[in-house]
């Protein structure tokens, strides 16, 4: 359950809360992440790898706090960001080209509605999110126009990604990978 009321990011910062928590609105939500989630995160960031050394100066990174303004701290899954930020544990929203959050139960909501409205105010241009939940893994990718994010992509297979990067996401490689970790706990 969030802590209620007008939070800023200082407060946050004073908390010592900063690793296990995100400030959304001024509301300070618990942050909970299976190593599932986390196994999903690592594979995605390591699938936006870039593979031309052109694009070396932005890097994909997980589980950063970012900086969106007074009373937002969201917390996203992976981003793609400017090297010269790798130095710092919160980055600034605006400098980002990619946030992709994993949806889990307790984030879900916020995920689609309170962070994506969010990332579309500060111009982050790319928003994906990730359903490991479903029956096979989904990515919903959006990219940012005038009147905010439009979907570009929805699927559980291969998605080939031309924007910000090129980066094959192997959805169908996840189900597998995510179904013989559940699998592997049964026993």
């Amino acid at each position: 359950m969030p802590m209620r009321g007008a939070m800023t990011v200082s407060d946050l910062a004073d908390s010592g809360r900063t690793l296990r928590h995100e400030l959304i609105n001024g509301n300070l939500y618990p942050l909970t992440l299976s190593g599932l989630h986390q196994i999903i995160c690592r594979k995605l960031a390591d699938a936006l790898e870039p593979e031309r050394h052109d694009w070396a100066n932005f890097l994909p990174l997980c589980n950063m706090s970012l900086e969106v303004d007074r009373h937002n701290a969201p917390r996203a899954d992976v981003v793609i960001a400017p090297l010269r930020h790798f130095g710092r544990t919160t980055i600034p929203a605006r400098h980002l080209l990619l946030v992709a959050e994993v949806l889990s139960p307790d984030s879900q909501d916020r995920d689609r509605g309170e962070k994506a409205d969010l990332y579309a105010h500060a111009g982050v241009p790319a928003y994906w999110l990730i359903d490991p939940d479903a029956a096979q893994v989904t990515l919903t990718a959006h990219r940012l126009n005038a009147s905010g994010y439009q979907t570009v992509f929805q699927g559980d297979r291969l998605f080939q990604a031309d924007w910000p990067w090129p980066a094959t996401i192997d959805l169908r490689a996840m189900t597998t990978g995510r179904n013989r970790i559940r699998d592997s706990g049964r026993h």
